[in-house]
């Protein structure tokens, strides 16, 4: 189990680096000022907010509740952003 750990966090930055790049490339492909590039760049950011998450849900013990308000706030900001993107901003 102490390897997973390391493991996991590496693949958390990969996570938050490969949604970077996929905006910049939704960028490049559908233009800047595109929806699609709008949603892109709101996901990759929500990725970005929720990074580390893991940490202080632990930290609190791990309870249900957190996640729960976790995934709720996750289930509030994704059609938002989604949104966001196909109004054009």
């Amino acid at each position: 189990a102490p390897i997973l750990e390391p493991i996991a966090g590496g693949l958390a930055i990969a996570s938050v680096a490969l949604g970077g790049i996929s905006a910049l490339f939704t960028g490049i492909e559908h233009g800047f000022t595109s929806s699609e590039f709008w949603a892109s760049t709101g996901s990759a950011a929500l990725g970005l907010i929720t990074f580390g998450q893991s940490k202080w849900i632990g930290a609190a013990g791990g309870s249900r509740v957190v996640t729960k308000i976790t995934e709720f706030g996750h289930d509030l900001v994704s059609p938002v952003t989604g949104l966001l993107g196909s109004l054009g901003f």
